[in-house]
């Protein structure tokens, strides 16, 4: 019986226990590190002086391709196949974005045709929790992720000191200074204003004035009947200059 043939990539371990190659000669095959056997069992010499099977052979170990989605790249060498046994991948975030803190940056192909990591998952990147300003309120979408804005505004009687948008970057921090609320400074009073209204205050103290002394004159003219025919006359009135020879 001729010796068995040994594939590429395998190795063969034989007993025989009526001679070598004989009848009940069994042979067992093995593969190289990432590489496995298209069939398990070993052969035997039959009767017939003739190997029970083919002998195997040693296929190259294979991983489950990986793609690219999300916000994510990849990139992969193949040194031995495609996804095959050594075949190692690095992945990437865009912009904005970075991978779960428990993923790898970069798989390999292993030996039992299992990664050595999940696929990495790439997440925007977060911008510190912003609050409501004092005497303001806020408004965000519904995270602090890359790309979010959140716009400011003030109470009444309050003004806004900043900017009254911000923005998450890609280096997780916000495009300006978070702004506050302060109140408004009274608006000083115009001296054009202020001389306006002493002046109408000072004008409408005269008028009164002048009008009162008007009513006085006429009730004193009031008092002389020009119809009378009494001989004896009254005495003329002696007016003093003073306001207080009206009362």
């Amino acid at each position: 019986m001729e010796e068995v043939t040994v594939p590429a990539k395998a190795s063969v371990s034989c007993s025989h226990p009526n001679g070598n190659f004989s009848f009940d000669s069994t042979c067992q095959y093995s593969c190289e590190e990432g590489y496995r056997l298209s069939s398990s069992g070993p052969v035997r010499c039959t009767a017939s002086e003739s190997w029970s099977e083919q002998p195997p052979t040693c296929e190259l170990v294979l991983c489950s391709e990986l793609y690219e989605h999300g916000k994510g790249s990849v990139a992969c060498s193949h040194p031995l196949g495609s996804f095959s046994y050594l075949s190692t991948c690095t992945f990437t975030c865009e912009e904005g974005y970075e991978r779960l803190a428990s993923s790898s940056v970069t798989l390999q192909c292993g030996a039992s045709g299992q990664w050595n990591d999940s696929q990495p998952q790439c997440v925007a990147v977060s911008c510190p929790t912003l609050q409501q300003p004092q005497d303001g309120a806020i408004s965000c979408g519904e995270y602090f992720t890359y790309g979010s804005s959140c716009n400011f505004s003030c109470s009444e009687g309050y003004l806004l000191k900043g900017a009254i948008t911000v923005t998450c970057t890609s280096a997780a921090e916000w495009s300006e200074e978070i702004p506050h609320c302060e109140a408004a400074p009274e608006a000083p009073l115009n001296p054009t204003i202020l001389g306006l209204a002493a002046g109408g205050a000072v004008s409408l103290s005269g008028l009164s004035l002048a009008a009162w002394l008007l009513k006085r004159i006429r009730q004193k003219a009031n008092k002389f009947d020009v119809n009378s025919t009494s001989d004896i006359e009254e005495p003329l009135q002696t007016y003093r200059n003073s306001i207080d020879s009206l009362i």
